[in-house]
């Protein structure tokens, strides 16, 4: 009970700061994030594409872009990071939530999303996988990417394709799967739509061929 209280109450102190500070940064991983991702270099870019002149942070490693328009993060810690900047104008006080990258949900055919079975007539009908976000502010991401590559583990056979659709190959080897083998996803890039970035995750969803 008493963690719940205090995750309500730090996201919106969260909640707070994006609020009062909407020509802050915008991180590119996801649009309007307040969020940013431990292993990854998190991009931050003011609205208003004002210059960056300093940065620093105890909670993270951070950089200036070369054109000084851009904050390359790297957290070292969980939890709140504090960023304080200096401007063209004034400096600048950021506050986001470092957290491990989301994995997003996975629908492959018609079968629902992050289900752990499938029938044999739903992987028939499946054209290729679909992502989503789960709806929670560290996860809407997911709603801002495409997939643009993923391996597949289908019985005890490997397989990779691009694009969104299954290729022949991988059709052919759903269709042929047996009751009680299972397909895993074992790796996806996506690529955000509104900057072109791709992120890699290793999921390792899994579904079971049922009657």
């Amino acid at each position: 009970m008493h963690m719940r209280i205090l995750t309500g109450l730090f996201l919106l102190f969260i909640s707070n700061i994006s609020a009062a500070q909407d020509n802050a940064f915008i991180n590119t991983w996801g649009k309007g994030s307040k969020f940013i991702y431990m292993g990854l270099s998190n991009e931050l870019r003011p609205s208003d594409s004002g210059r960056i002149y300093s940065a620093s942070s105890k909670e993270a490693s951070v950089s200036i872009s070369a054109d000084s328009t851009a904050l390359i993060v790297k957290p070292r810690l969980y939890g709140p990071v504090t960023i304080t900047l200096g401007m063209e104008q004034d400096s600048v006080t950021l506050v986001y939530h470092s957290t491990n990258m989301p994995f997003p949900q996975i629908s492959l055919g018609d079968a629902g999303y992050n289900v752990s079975s499938i029938t044999q007539d739903q992987l028939d009908s499946a054209t290729g996988l679909k992502i989503r976000g789960d709806g929670k502010d560290a996860s809407g991401l997911y709603n801002e990417c495409i997939l643009s590559c993923c391996e597949l583990q289908i019985g005890h056979d490997f397989y990779s394709y691009s694009g969104n659709f299954f290729s022949d190959d991988i059709r052919n080897a759903l269709s042929r799967l047996p009751e009680g083998e299972k397909v895993i996803v074992k790796r996806m890039i996506l690529q955000v739509k509104s900057t072109g970035k791709t992120i890699r995750i290793d999921p390792a969803t899994g579904f079971t061929v049922k009657n």
